[in-house]
C-alpha cells in the first residue's frame, strides 16, 4: 500500500520502477525496461494502485518493450475500472515511438490515453 508523500522504488532486473503519490495529487507509476510474459504478474501488481487513482498516470519514459501480455494487463485494468463505474482513463506519458506504435496498432487509444 502506498502512503501519502511517500516514494516506493522497486529494483528489478530490467530497471527501476517507482510510484509517487503526494496528498490528493494523482498517482504516477513510472515503468522502466521491458514487460513481457515473464513479468506479467509483476506488471499487474504495479498497475493495481492506479485503479484507485484519479487521474491514473503512467510515465513510460524508460519503458522500452511491451508484448501482448503487458497490453492485456493494461486492457484488463482499464476494463475493470470502467466496469466499476470509474470514468478515469489510464494516461500514458512520454511513450517511446516504438511503444506508441504498438499501442496504436492494438487500438489502445480507444480505451487509454497517451500523450
Amino acid at each position: 500500500m502506498l502512503e501519502r508523500a511517500a516514494d516506493l522504488t522497486i529494483a528489478v532486473a530490467a530497471g527501476p520502477v517507482s510510484t509517487r503519490r503526494q496528498g490528493p495529487a494523482p498517482m504516477t507509476l513510472k515503468l522502466a525496461g521491458e514487460y513481457d510474459i515473464a513479468r506479467k504478474g509483476e506488471l499487474a501488481r504495479l498497475l493495481e494502485p492506479l485503479a484507485q487513482s484519479d487521474p491514473a498516470i503512467v510515465d513510460a519514459t524508460e519503458l522500452s518493450y511491451v508484448d501482448s501480455s503487458a497490453i492485456a494487463c493494461i486492457v484488463s485494468l482499464q476494463t475493470r475500472m470502467t466496469r466499476d463505474g470509474r470514468s478515469v482513463r489510464i494516461r500514458f506519458m512520454n511513450l517511446q515511438p516504438q511503444i506508441r506504435r504498438i499501442f496504436a496498432l492494438c487500438g489502445l487509444e480507444q480505451i487509454v490515453d497517451f500523450t
